[in-house]
């Protein structure tokens, strides 16, 4: 009897450790097949939707929306911004660019989510593409820890980016108006331009004037030339263009009280094309009021070069 029982325990024992074994091995194979589960679902996400929020087909879009800014294809097929003002061209085909290869860099968690969904109440922006019209894509989004986070109107949210620019997304979808607009403001070919004024307020003596005549070009006080420099010059006028328009009452209010560093004046024999810039510099920005509207813009050290003293004409 005594050994019949140690036999019989002996059993019990070898079956509660294959019980344990097999519990193991169950645990395992569950671990297994849930870190295959999320790693599909994960290569899915890479495959199939990492490129949901690109605008890899351009053909047929008639506009954007981003937030307070439209930006719209006319019937004529021009763009327009807010329906008010030309569109900056260059800038327009950068954005299709960059749509284009807009990828998900990844899920936001549901914890964040829901925090991401009380600051979108407050501080998100609408962004929708549009199509013949109708939105085709449309989502919320705000600039977060300096990335672009967004919420869909089916409830999901991801962190957008653009592989290979260093250009942040969100800075793109919270540029103003100002910002699309065309940004040329004078437009003056070799032999359109009939006149070039620069006034330096506080330096009289340094002033200049460049007009044509018959012939090429003259500089008042210079009767020797370089011609190449003055060529060089006049070539500038051809596209003066600035980094945007300021919607600043305040800065503009100061401005105006202000003396300006120069005054720039062109003449032109379309007389649509002639304009004058008062120009306000300091450390950081150069700002400039435009003659014909009396908007206010702002500029790049890249406007110096308008600057020329009269001594590097000749």
């Amino acid at each position: 009897m005594i050994i019949f029982y140690v036999k019989q325990t002996r059993k019990r024992d070898m079956s509660n450790k294959i019980k344990i074994l097999l519990g193991l091995i169950l645990i395992e194979i569950l671990a297994i097949v849930f870190s295959l589960s999320m790693e599909n679902k994960q290569t899915s996400l890479n495959n199939n939707n990492l490129q949901q929020f690109a605008l890899l087909d351009s053909a047929g879009i008639s506009g954007f929306v981003f937030g307070n800014t439209t930006l719209q294809r006319n019937e004529y097929g021009a763009w327009r911004v807010n329906n008010k003002y030309p569109i900056d061209a260059p800038l327009l085909r950068q954005l299709f660019q960059l749509l284009a290869k807009v990828e998900i860099k990844k899920p936001i968690s549901d914890d964040a989510k829901k925090e991401l969904t009380e600051q979108i109440k407050t501080e998100g922006i609408e962004v929708k593409y549009l199509k013949d019209g109708a939105s085709i894509q449309s989502f919320k989004m705000i600039e977060k820890n300096g990335e672009c986070h967004i919420l869909t109107n089916d409830n999901q949210a991801f962190v957008l980016y653009v592989p290979g620019y260093i250009i942040l997304l969100s800075e793109v979808f919270k540029m103003s108006e100002g910002d699309w607009r065309e940004k040329t403001v004078i437009s003056s070919r070799f032999l359109g331009l009939s006149k070039i004024k620069v006034t330096y307020t506080n330096k009289p003596e340094e002033s200049f004037e460049i007009e044509k005549d018959s012939l090429f070009f003259k500089v008042q006080g210079i009767s020797q030339l370089d011609t190449n420099m003055v060529g060089n010059y006049v070539d500038a006028y051809k596209s003066v263009r600035v980094f945007s328009f300021l919607d600043k009452p305040t800065i503009k209010d100061s401005l105006s009280k202000a003396t300006p560093y120069c005054l720039i004046e062109v003449d032109d024999i379309d007389k649509d094309k002639s304009n004058s810039i008062k120009v306000f510099t300091n450390r950081e920005r150069i700002y400039g009021i435009l003659g014909k509207t009396e908007e206010l813009v702002v500029r790049t050290a890249l406007f110096y070069p308008l600057f020329g003293k009269e001594e590097g004409l000749c």
